[in-house]
Order: structure tokens, then sequence, then C-alpha cells
């Protein structure tokens, strides 16, 4: 946009209200074709961009508390995780088999959806098997634990899948006033350039309109 969004609400705000209102700015636009109908479909516009500018602040805030959860919830997992992981990795550092079901090697991995999922994979795998649960158990981690643990990944997953929701629809609320703005940016660029012409000899009128006249 070539200026801000607020100060494009707040310019067009001004020039749509004041034609509107202002009897004698309204007879001389109106000769050059911005008839009321015209002005009222401008309003109109006006008050769509406004709404969805409106929206997406909002939406952007919904993003961001869902954001927020959904840090907070893998924080909570990877406070049970990691340790967990260090000790698996000494549980079954002479079991080859062990660590690739667990995912024991390497570095973890980044992504929120990545990182999940393998937490997921070594609890679901660790579960699964009474051996393992049994090598666990003997460092003081035990099935209680491990299954509140694949818990809170569940619920870090819902969480993620809420700021997936979120993210589409802050994003999808971004487009829609972007285009709309476009529009009304060159609505009210064409109403000042007729403005400007129709009250060229009176320009206390145009001011009306917050049109500057040099």
């Amino acid at each position: 946009m070539s200026k801000s969004i607020e100060q494009l609400l707040s310019d067009s705000n001004t020039a749509i209200h004041n034609a509107i209102d202002n009897a004698e700015v309204n007879q001389a636009i109106g000769l050059f074709g911005y008839t009321a109908e015209k002005l009222e479909a401008g309003k109109a516009l006006l008050d769509q961009t406004q709404a969805l500018y409106a929206r997406q602040v909002q939406e952007y805030g919904d993003k961001s508390e869902a954001s927020q959860h959904m840090a907070e919830a893998r924080d909570q997992v990877n406070a049970s995780y990691i340790p967990h992981l260090k000790i698996a990795r000494i549980a079954f550092k002479n079991d080859m088999g062990a660590f690739q079901a667990l995912e024991l090697q390497g570095t973890r991995k980044r992504t929120n959806a990545s990182a999940l999922a393998q937490a997921k994979v070594f609890y679901t795998n660790l579960l699964a098997k009474e051996s393992y649960k049994t090598a666990m158990a003997a460092f003081g981690i035990d099935e209680a634990k491990m299954t509140e643990a694949l818990g809170m990944i569940e619920k870090a997953e819902e969480a993620l899948a809420v700021f997936k929701k979120e993210s589409g629809e802050a994003q999808e609320a971004t487009d829609q006033r972007d285009k709309a703005t476009g529009e009304l940016e060159e609505w009210i660029s064409d109403f000042k350039a007729i403005a400007k012409i129709a009250l060229e000899d009176q320009p206390q009128m145009m001011e009306v309109l917050g049109i500057v006249s040099r």
C-alpha cells in the first residue's frame, strides 16, 4: 500500500463523510458524477474495509494466543521427554533395536510437528513392549509416567492443530483486508482527483474533505 492502512482509513472517513454531509461540496462534486449513490458506494467500501481491518487484527491476536498455548504445551512435553530420552539412551545403550525403535540416535527434530511426532514414537514404542517398560522402570520411569507424557504430547498436538487453524484464518483475513484496502485506495484516489477539479476555486471546501490545497 502507498500509505499506511490506518491513515488511508482516516483520510477516507473524512473525505467521504464530509462529502455526504456538506451540501455545497455535495452539489459541486455531483456535477462530476459523484452522485449520492456513488458516495454511498464509497461509504460502503470504507465500512467494509474498516470491518476487515478490525477482523484481521483480531485474527492475529487469536493466532498469537494459539502460538503461546502451543509453545507452553511443547515446553511441558520437553520437560518430561528430554530427561526420559537421556535415560533411555543409557538404559538401551547396548540394544540397537531399541535405539532404532525409539529413535534415540541423532539430534531431535526442530519443527513443532516433527518434534512432537518423534516424541510420540518414543513413548508409543516404549509402552508397546514389556521389556522396554521394565528397562525404563529400573531407572524410575514407570508406565504411569510414560503414559502421562504421551498424554501431554497429544494435548500439544491439539494445540498445534489450533495454531495451524488460526494461522490460516489470519492469513485469509489479511488477504481480504488487503483486497478491500486496495479497492478503497483506488476509489479515494479517483475521488480526490475529481474533487480537486470540482472545487478548484473553493480551496476551503477542499480542506473540508481533508485535501490540502497548495
